[in-house]
């Protein structure tokens, strides 16, 4: 048995190395990344991270589906804290505007999006009904995708429907 087993060990490291002298290299690829990002959602989550980027200099395409920045928090009150979200959505978009490496692209959406980590080619439908939409297509390298949420409103437990039942609506 110990010899079969010798045998076999030195038929397996024969094989190995047989192997192991016909393996040839991979050959490696190098790219250079694109610079530009992608955001997706004009919210406050959205504008603050196209800010974020743009500020270390790299080019931003910010979308937003509706013809206005701001998402959710137009619905907002006062925070927590006590801050009115009216005046920080208005200094916000103000710097989006004055910013040079943001471009903002209203009434949009997101056709199709091909590529890899680094090397993304994005469709954008621009435009609404009264304008005349368009097709834009650029090249980024990154992208972040703020698109938001709803409250979630569960069927369980009588939520919405007894009024002992307390909702954030």
């Amino acid at each position: 048995l110990g010899e079969v087993t010798e045998e076999k060990a030195v038929d397996l490291v024969a094989m190995a190395v047989g192997r192991a002298r016909e393996i040839e290299a991979l050959a490696t690829q190098t790219y250079v990344p694109k610079r530009d990002a992608l955001v997706v959602g004009g919210g406050i989550a959205g504008m603050t991270a196209a800010l974020s980027i743009a500020d270390q200099g790299f080019d931003v395409h910010l979308v937003e589906k509706t013809d206005s920045l701001g998402g959710n928090i137009v619905n907002v009150k006062r925070t927590v804290e006590g801050y009115d979200p009216a005046v920080l959505l208005k200094k916000t978009e103000d710097k989006i505007r004055q910013n040079q490496h943001i471009t903002v692209y209203k009434n949009s959406t997101v056709a199709e999006c091909k590529g890899f980590s680094g090397d993304f080619k994005t469709k954008i439908n621009v435009g609404n009904d009264k304008d005349q939409p368009h097709t834009v297509e650029i090249e980024h390298g990154a992208a972040i995708l703020a698109t938001g949420a709803g409250e979630s409103q569960p069927t369980e437990y009588l939520y919405g429907d007894n009024d002992k039942i307390f909702t954030q609506l």
